[in-house]
């Protein structure tokens, strides 16, 4: 697709762009007249080593490089979205046309909107379509779940040759039909009040069960399930348990029934499943390809080759992304290929390494298959999306605040953020932002796990002064208390300890088991005379450096 919006447009010697006036243009992908106004837009880009990026670092990287002013939007949280980058001699358009296709969905677009005369920037940004497309798919999964589950309880009261005809039309809900003891413990569900039964499949309420307390009819049901599952246990069921789970790194629910004595419980799948999984995975694999995107390349049965000197990064060796990253670069390195990735931060599973020697085929069908990769390329440019990305919540953080936050860190005292921008973070961020920031900045999983308490300091600066100064900030103006602070006066109060009175944030440095330094945010009890009677620390950062430790600045 390659649609454009012109608000004012003369045209004149095509190709040339001093004599060219567009004032503002909307566009998907970059069209090829788009691509002719604007020479500067052949220049080669190279970005091989596989780093990940910001979107908005990311465009400004190829600004740096071609002198084309790229964008992001800044008050978009997408700005911030993550995407691992290997780009090997392609022209700008290509490259801006390839980011465009692994943000964009059917119906979901992302727009290229240039603006200016003669000398044209460009801002990529989202409609409002992509911004809620993730919400709208998990609504879509969710109402399809609980439409399965509706077919599947209608089906109890069907005969033999009607669910026949029902599998027909219905091959997900075929594989649960024919399956007696699928059908005996979708009775359980069925037993359940309505309401109940929609809050369990929403993952609103889980049930737990006694098998005592159930009418004859279910206990024998349970009884039935529990005979199928116990072995040479010789016990009763004695507990029934009926609740939602979801696949990790999945996009859609499953709905759990197990049974179980003291010592064990045994469940599997009534309803979704791995059949519906890959339903949903094939239809938004699909809703992904967009015009002038292909679903394989010729390289793709090429053996992959191993480099003598791969610029691939050398870190992760786990189920993260950062392992995921550099198995990519590798392959990006033997084929050779560019890639655009969007990568989790955490894996359900170690990703495969690449297997020499084998083809480039082989490779993706083994990141489909265990590390949950989609892929399709555009303009020779590999594609990669992680199938759990759309279901995940939004966690981007808007680019402009990544910055200022390394800003900070490289001009504050000591190289660590200033509480009152850990503050600003609480107030203006979501948990799931938060965390995400937690990998570049660790001290953030603190202000994650406190951020109630982070964001009233915010709305007070006057605290913060109190807070990070020598006497301290006096407890009962701390509002509201950071999690389990409670409990620790109380053990205190209990141990006949010195009641503390103020509570002191300083930073502290130590070194690690392998001498690595490590900066972390101190925590501090005083009492009435200033003295420590309760101290904690949370890592800020970690440094593989030698260092001497150092006392507490208290």
């Amino acid at each position: 697709m390659s649609t454009s919006h012109t608000t004012q447009a003369q045209e004149t010697k095509p190709g040339n762009p001093a004599t060219k006036t567009v004032d503002a243009a909307r566009f998907s992908a970059l069209s090829v007249s788009a691509i002719a106004d604007d020479p500067r837009l052949a220049q080669r880009i190279n970005l091989p080593e596989g780093k990940t990026y910001h979107l908005g670092e990311l465009f400004e990287e190829l600004s740096r490089q071609t002198g084309v002013s790229i964008s992001a939007d800044d008050a978009d949280s997408a700005s911030g979205k993550r995407i691992t980058v290997a780009l090997r001699d392609v022209p700008l358009s290509q490259a801006m046309n390839a980011v465009w296709s692994l943000l964009s969905y059917q119906r979901a677009y992302w727009h290229w909107n240039r603006t200016g005369t003669g000398t044209f920037a460009y801002r990529l940004s989202r409609s409002s379509d992509a911004r809620q497309y993730g919400v709208s798919t998990r609504q879509r999964v969710q109402k399809s779940f609980e439409d399965e589950a509706t077919t599947l309880l209608r089906s109890l009261n069907m005969t033999q040759e009607e669910r026949k005809i029902l599998g027909e039309t219905n091959p997900t809900a075929a594989t649960y039909l024919g399956d007696e003891r699928i059908r005996t413990g979708l009775k359980l569900l069925a037993s359940l009040p309505e309401a109940t039964r929609q809050a369990v499949l929403r993952g609103e309420q889980r049930m737990d069960l006694r098998v005592a307390d159930l009418p004859p009819s279910e206990q024998a049901i349970a009884d039935t399930l529990w005979n199928d599952v116990r072995g040479s246990s010789t016990t009763s069921a004695r507990d029934v348990v009926i609740r939602r789970n979801t696949f990790p790194g999945g996009i859609s629910p499953w709905l759990m029934i197990g049974v179980g004595d003291e010592n064990r419980t045994s469940g599997r799948g009534y309803v979704g499943g791995v059949p519906f999984e890959k339903e949903w995975q094939q239809r938004l694999g699909e809703e992904w390809q967009l015009p002038g995107d292909k679903s394989g390349d010729d390289r793709e049965g090429q053996p992959l080759k191993k480099s003598e000197a791969s610029d691939a990064p050398k870190t992760g060796d786990g189920r993260d992304g950062a392992s995921l990253a550099r198995h990519l670069s590798e392959v990006s390195q033997a084929s050779p290929l560019s890639f655009l990735a969007r990568l989790p931060t955490e894996l359900p599973r170690q990703p495969a390494a690449p297997a020499y020697g084998k083809t480039l085929e082989s490779y993706l069908a083994t990141a489909q298959e265990q590390s949950g990769l989609r892929h399709k390329w555009r303009d020779g440019i590999l594609l990669l999306e992680y199938r759990g990305n759309l279901t995940a919540e939004e966690s981007a953080v808007p680019w402009a605040f990544v910055k200022e936050l390394r800003a900070s860190e490289g001009t504050a005292a000591q190289g660590v953020l200033p509480l009152s921008l850990m503050a600003k973070a609480a107030y203006n961020l979501t948990p799931p932002q938060l965390f995400e920031l937690a990998g570049e900045f660790p001290i953030m999983t603190m202000v994650a796990d406190w951020q109630k308490t982070f964001t009233g300091l915010h709305r007070s600066p006057k605290r913060i002064d109190a807070i990070v100064s020598e006497r301290g900030l006096r407890i009962v103006e701390m509002e509201p208390l950071p999690p389990g602070l409670e409990v620790v006066l109380d053990s205190l109060k209990k141990e006949g300890r010195a009641a503390p009175e103020r509570i002191r944030f300083s930073r502290y440095e130590g070194v690690g088991q392998n001498k690595e330094k490590i900066t972390s945010l101190g925590v501090y009890l005083l009492d009435k005379d200033g003295d420590t009677v309760y101290g904690q620390s949370y890592p800020y950062k970690t440094q593989t450096v030698k260092a001497e430790p150092t006392k507490p600045a208290l």
